[in-house]
């Protein structure tokens, strides 16, 4: 992925719901875009396994001198890369895990 992408659309290509999952800024490192870099849907966890990163990752090959530099001045250690579970859960059972959870995924 280009850019900074902080969410995934996922959609039924059976003409079923469809849903878009938002990352939010990890929270040690706000000050940095934040991206999903790739993921991959693991069924039997029920859950997006996600690859993240802050920061900007720059080709040192293709890039003038300086630029990685530049690009992360906010932070030299910058970028940064985790990989995060989310979990899949089913329109019926929504409620369900939102009154357990506490939280909201769209």
């Amino acid at each position: 992925m280009d850019g900074v992408a902080d969410r995934i659309i996922y959609k039924n290509l059976d003409g079923g719901p469809g849903t878009t999952l938002i990352g939010t800024p990890h929270p040690n490192l706000p000050h940095l875009p934040n991206s999903i870099m790739t993921f991959c849907i693991i069924p039997c966890q029920k859950q997006f396994l996600v690859i993240r990163r802050a920061g900007v990752d720059i080709d040192q090959d293709n890039e003038p001198e300086g630029a990685a530099a530049n690009a992360n001045a906010q932070d030299p250690f910058a970028p940064y890369y985790w990989a995060e579970f989310w979990d899949i859960v089913y329109a019926e059972e929504q409620r369900e895990y939102e009154r357990q959870h506490g939280r909201n995924r769209q």
